[in-house]
């Protein structure tokens, strides 16, 4: 077997960019080794066994966290579902050899890392025996509409530690870097969520200065089966439902019909270019103009002046 000392490398005319083999590379007590700033030592053993094993960063960090790091797996089912077959799961038809965390079975000792096979799943190698789950075993999630890039965690009891088949397992979500996506409304830059600009007339509009957000409907339809807070002046385009009270503090324009389930407080005017339907009263500090007809089945407070066009009906105190 030929061999490289270090006088021949030290001789060498043009510098060492790389040097390989599947041999041992073995240093006396005495050598020393030096590296350059941006240079790496790396291992792709994962198995880290005896005690003078070389280990990388990553690994490193697993282990500050406590956690201990499994094999990634491709997708994660959170359904109870049969482990066999190819079944598709978060929206990835899993394929012969995939391994997949199942952490939704109804019997939950049969959850843990199966590798994927047209027949019966088998248990991963690397959580198949009992030393192997102890909690805090760490699974990466690399694909999935919902779960992509996410990170899971065992979590068991002390008495069934080390318990394979026999005992719950059950993984929680440790980690999702990178897979918060911003929906309708909004817009995602860096690690901020923010409300995107809207056009005019349209969507929700948040005043810095005062920290208020403001919102001008000009949808089909909205619908709220809650109590409803509104602050500063709006205005609604379409008939509006509310099937509870609705609050405005500063005036409430609507381009149709408006009807009420609870009591209507508006600490300004109310506009409504329809029917003011009222079930539970109607306490308005700036005066009504309703141009299609108001019927308030409760009490009517009105501090200011009332312009109805159309059929009226007021029915409790006045």
């Amino acid at each position: 077997m030929s061999q490289l000392h270090g006088k021949q490398l030290r001789n060498l005319s043009t510098s060492l960019d790389k040097l390989s083999g599947t041999g041992l590379v073995s240093f006396t007590a005495s050598a020393v080794m030096n590296f350059t700033q941006n240079a790496k030592l790396t291992t792709a053993n994962t198995n880290i066994v005896d005690g003078i094993d070389v280990v990388n960063k990553n690994y490193v960090d697993s282990v500050a966290s406590g956690l201990e790091v499994k094999e990634s797996v491709r997708v994660i089912s959170l359904g109870n579902i049969t482990l066999s077959g190819y079944p598709t799961i978060d929206g990835i038809t899993v394929s012969f050899g995939d391994r997949v965390l199942v952490n939704g079975q109804t019997d939950k000792k049969t959850n843990g890392i199966y590798v994927a096979a047209a027949a019966s799943w088998s248990r991963a190698s690397d959580m198949d025996q009992p030393n192997e789950i102890n909690g805090g075993e760490f699974v990466f999630i690399r694909q999935g509409n919902l779960y992509a890039d996410t990170g899971w965690v065992a979590t068991l009891p002390d008495s069934q530690m080390g318990t394979i088949g026999s005992a719950d397992i059950q993984f929680t979500q440790f980690s999702s870097a990178g897979v918060i996506v911003a929906g309708d409304g909004l817009e995602k830059i860096g690690n901020t969520i923010s409300i995107k600009d809207t056009l005019a007339g349209n969507g929700l509009t948040y005043t810095n200065a005062t920290g208020i957000m403001g919102v001008n409907v000009n949808s089909a339809a909205l619908e709220i089966n809650g109590s409803d807070e509104v602050s500063l002046k709006s205005t609604i385009t379409g008939a509006r439902t509310f099937s509870d009270y609705l609050t405005a503090n500063g005036g409430l324009d609507v381009n149709a019909g408006l009807t009420v389930s609870g009591n209507t407080l508006l600490e300004n005017k109310l506009t409504v270019s329809g029917l003011v339907d009222a079930n539970g009263g109607l306490d308005v500090a700036g005066g009504v103009i309703a141009t299609g007809g108001a019927t308030v089945s409760g009490f009517v407070n009105l501090q200011n002046n009332l312009s109805v066009t159309g059929t009226s009906s007021f029915t409790g105190a006045s």
